[in-house]
């Protein structure tokens, strides 16, 4: 196991960013064709995703990345979440199908995104930045396991790789990234472990590097505030 090396913290961007987010499933499916978010995807069979190249990522690096994220999903997330998926290195058949785009870079997004190594809108829409492509499959791997767990991204419970951002463990020759286990989100669950590595130390409790976004329904589902992993 290997810690990701992480760009510095900037706790007035995420907030910022979250908001950005939250208007980009409607300002950024232009050309993209329209997606319409779902409530969770646990429990519905299998779910089809689609990865598509647009950074000229190499061929075999390509089929590499698809090939590691369905082992993930099949060995690892499928068994713990109860979500049954499968990543599909194609075009998608139609526009409204669920999608992860990896780009060159993040230059036609807002400024405070161009850094960042991936997101997702909802979860039919994704996307990975090629500036980091010692890290394109482990961004890959967050983001697809975001997308099938938290769809409307405003789930407080449900992003599962951000508590655990700086790890990572290998399928074959390539890195995905770490995720987290639903009861990580419980405060009653007082026994480990808490994610696929077993790092994390206690519920609710990033570890170093991690985050946690913080929405609640009360507040309409709006942004409410964050929780950082301590050093």
């Amino acid at each position: 196991m290997k810690k990701k090396k992480l760009l510095p913290i900037n706790l007035k961007m995420y907030k910022k960013l979250i908001i950005l987010l939250a208007l980009a499933a409607s300002l950024l499916t232009g050309g993209c064709g329209s997606k319409k978010d779902e409530t969770i995807y646990i429990g519905q069979g299998k779910i089809n995703l689609y990865l598509v190249n647009q950074a000229e990522v190499p061929e075999a690096k390509m089929q590499a990345i698809a090939e590691a994220v369905n082992i993930q999903l099949h060995r690892d997330i499928l068994p713990i979440w109860g979500v049954d998926a499968i990543v599909h290195y194609q075009d998608p058949p139609n526009p409204k199908e669920k999608t992860i785009y990896i780009l060159k870079d993040f230059t036609q997004f807002p400024t405070e995104v161009h850094s960042w190594g991936g997101f997702h809108t909802s979860g039919t829409l994704g996307y990975v930045n090629y500036k980091y492509p010692d890290y394109v499959t482990i961004s890959t791997s967050h983001e697809v396991i975001e997308m099938l767990l938290n769809p409307d991204v405003k789930k407080t419970g449900y992003e599962a790789c951000d508590p655990v951002a700086p790890l990572d463990y290998l399928i074959g020759e390539e890195k995905v990234s770490d995720f987290v286990f639903p009861k990580f989100y419980d405060s009653r669950e007082v026994v480990g472990p808490w994610d696929y590595l077993g790092q994390v130390r206690e519920p609710m409790k990033p570890v170093p590097g991690g985050y946690i976004f913080l929405f609640y329904s009360s507040n309409n589902g709006a942004f409410a505030g964050y929780t950082l992993g301590e050093k």
